[in-house]
């Protein structure tokens, strides 16, 4: 089955009052072949993802076909003392959520 890793930026990790995934402003900066080349961009904030606004990063896993849906994701959040963004735990409040980025 055919994959590929997206990349997603945002400003917010959260719900909102009615338990719906917010990511306030986010954008959509590539997707490649690999985790490991997906998540070499995210920690080395290529091309300066984080804008100085995006705080948070997140890299899904999409499979080929219709109507995809992905649990399998990673969570970074932007560190400004050292210039990019390092790996965080899943919030909780997205636990159970398919399909972010797509």
């Amino acid at each position: 089955m055919l994959s590929i890793y997206m990349i997603m930026v945002c400003t917010k990790l959260e719900t909102d009052c009615d338990g719906i995934p917010d990511f306030g402003s986010t954008k959509i900066v590539g997707f490649f072949d690999t985790k490991e080349k997906a998540e070499r961009v995210v920690l080395d904030n290529h091309c300066n993802i984080n804008e100085a606004f995006y705080k948070y990063a997140v890299i899904e896993r999409v499979n080929e076909g219709m109507y995809p849906s992905s649990v399998i994701r990673s969570f970074y959040m932007f560190d400004e003392a050292i210039n990019t963004y390092r790996k965080i735990v899943e919030p909780k409040c997205l636990m159970g959520y398919a399909g972010l980025i797509i």
